[in-house]
């Protein structure tokens, strides 16, 4: 269903995925987990996510696009967030950081490569390039997608599941499987900004736009000595649907009525 698509991605707005379920990076050593808010965990620092506290469809509900085939059904969802920690000043940090991704995942500046001279061919229709790979001093952040002509390529997570007409990207190299001449390879970097672990964007999954409202400061967990701020994330998000087959309609004939 789409509210648990909305619903991972929200989580994966808030922090990254890892085995087990996600965590909200705050420095190099440390990282602060999300919940459930039906899950009863009693580890501080946290992050508690109650999905859909409201939830309806917006406005725009049925967007038509060019293709007039389709239709985007708009809808809204708020999201409440708590985070839990031991001091007032630690719940601040991590609220700074969440403010900080979600600008990043929604301000993305994107620029397109061309210049295939830097692939060299290391097996049949397997090609890479050390110079579009995500190395630490590298001039660009991750790959939003690579096109030959009309083609675009698959982004796979691993090297081993490359097919014909993927990529695979690592701090290494860029690797491109395809039967495609790659004078024609168009690469789009990403500047600045985040993508999904998917390699998406946030519209790629159906999300639009965001709002926080205004942080709240509520009252400590007396017996843990536990502090505590919480703030509603609204999400627009969408999906497309097929458009409703129009009603069937006779032809229709017109009287000439005379004028009195």
């Amino acid at each position: 269903m789409i509210t648990n698509k909305v619903t991972k991605a929200v989580f994966e707005l808030l922090g990254d995925k890892v085995p087990g379920g996600y965590k909200l990076p705050i420095s190099e050593n440390k990282s602060v987990p999300l919940f459930l808010n039906k899950d009863k965990v009693t580890e501080y620092p946290q992050i508690r996510v109650s999905p859909f506290i409201h939830k309806g469809d917006s406005k725009y509900q049925k967007h038509i696009d060019q293709t007039r085939e389709h239709y985007r059904h708009w809808q809204y969802g708020v999201f409440q967030v708590d985070i839990y920690a031991q001091n007032l000043a630690e719940t601040q940090i991590i609220y700074d950081e969440i403010t900080k991704r979600l600008f990043d995942f929604f301000n993305l500046e994107v620029v397109t490569f061309n210049d295939n001279r830097l692939f060299e061919n290391i097996d049949d229709n397997l090609y890479r390039s050390r110079e579009y790979s995500l190395m630490d001093d590298g001039l660009f952040k991750d790959i939003y997608g690579i096109r030959i002509k009309d083609k675009i390529l698959k982004r796979v997570q691993f090297k081993e599941d490359l097919v014909m007409n993927s990529f695979f990207v690592s701090k290494e190299f860029l690797y491109v499987e395809t039967d495609q001449n790659l004078k024609d390879i168009e690469i789009k970097v990403l500047m600045q900004g985040r993508l999904f672990s998917n390699g998406f964007s946030f519209s790629d999954n159906g999300i639009h736009a965001y709002y926080l409202s205004k942080q709240r400061n509520l009252s400590s967990l007396a017996s843990n000595n536990v502090e505590r701020i919480s703030f509603d994330l609204s999400i627009l998000f969408s999906k497309k649907m097929d458009r409703e087959e129009l009603p069937k309609i006779k032809k229709i004939g017109f009287k000439k009525v005379k004028a009195r």
